[in-house]
């Protein structure tokens, strides 16, 4: 079993790309359209904006993963990481205080048992933005990326597009849920980029 700690932090420091350790996770799939993330239903047609594809801005400190922490903007019961205007939910009853506790699993898919574990994060745009989200994330202390979805080999992208053919909606707040891969345990940040913001999100995957 794994355990994952995380919360908020917008962190615009830029850090040169970690080398990829072969040996760290198997391969992930390449998240080529809108239709790569399970949520669509095949609704969604096209691809983000390839100006959203922006350069990777992690913290440079991967000794200490300067974890973010959780905070409530009353979008999502328990709190939620990020500024906005897309954020990552927090666990329902999550104190505002504490970092995130996450419980990732094993996966079995219909193609057979994954070594990648899995845990579930939810989504939200607040009704200020209608537009298309990039999220990709990796391992800071390391080469790993990190996936997302449920089949064997997870997508190494979530594409979300603009308006609502994907997710849920409501008053306003637009919400995709996702399931967030793993393969190894360590420091991981993700990166979401939208229209007109790019924010990244720091969490603790330790065995």
């Amino acid at each position: 079993m794994l355990a994952v700690s995380g919360a908020v932090s917008a962190l615009a420091a830029c850090a040169a790309r970690p080398a990829v350790l072969v040996s760290e996770a198997p391969p992930l799939a390449a998240a080529t359209d809108y239709a790569s993330y399970e949520g669509c239903h095949r609704l969604c047609r096209g691809a983000i904006p390839r100006t959203l594809l922006r350069p990777w801005h992690l913290p440079a400190d991967r000794r200490s993963c300067p974890v973010s922490r959780v905070h409530d903007v009353n979008a999502v019961e328990g709190g939620v990481f990020g500024h906005g205007p897309v954020f990552a939910s927090a666990s329902p009853g999550a104190r505002t205080s504490s970092p995130l506790p996450f419980e990732p699993v094993t996966v079995a898919t219909v193609a057979g048992a994954s070594r990648w574990k899995e845990f579930k994060v939810l989504w939200s745009a607040a009704p200020r933005y209608d537009g298309p989200v990039l999220i990709r994330g990796r391992r800071l202390d390391g080469g790993a990326r990190l996936g997302f979805g449920q089949a064997r080999t997870p997508v190494d992208e979530l594409q979300l597009p603009s308006g609502t053919a994907a997710g849920m909606v409501t008053d306003g707040w637009r919400y995709w849920p996702s399931e967030v891969r793993v393969a190894v345990p360590g420091c991981y940040g993700w990166q979401l980029d939208g229209l007109g913001f790019s924010e990244v999100i720091v969490a603790q995957v330790a065995p």
